[in-house]
């Protein structure tokens, strides 16, 4: 089973817009 890890980035109403924090981003 994998672990994600996320971090809030913004707080959109009553959506949380999360980035993952243990990959590279890849914009």
């Amino acid at each position: 089973m994998e672990t994600f890890y996320y971090e809030v980035v913004s707080i959109d109403g009553d959506y949380a817009n999360l980035k993952r924090t243990d990959i590279e981003s890849e914009d």
